[in-house]
């Protein structure tokens, strides 16, 4: 819709749920997605898009991952990194 972000989605998510961003994982592949990705507490990229990988990194130690793309089973290896499966 006109004027929703995915920042704005994710806000509005994270209240509904009241889930605390300092808890949540953002995951994205492109410069675009770091729109949402800054609030999380975790970031991970998937394929090799370096600005945004740039941007991951600035969570700090532990708070970041970068995967392979989607097609090379990047998602699942975000997945195994912050033991979520």
């Amino acid at each position: 819709a006109a004027g929703v972000s995915k920042e704005h989605a994710a806000k509005k998510v994270a209240s509904y749920l009241g889930i605390d961003f300092a808890e949540t994982l953002g995951i994205g592949d492109s410069p675009a997605d770091w729109n949402f990705m800054h609030l999380c507490g975790y970031a991970a990229t998937v394929g090799g898009d370096e600005v945004l990988r740039g941007q991951a990194e600035s969570k700090g130690l532990g708070h970041y991952f970068h995967a392979s793309s989607v097609d090379d089973h990047g998602f699942l290896q975000i997945l195994q990194h912050f033991e979520l499966t």
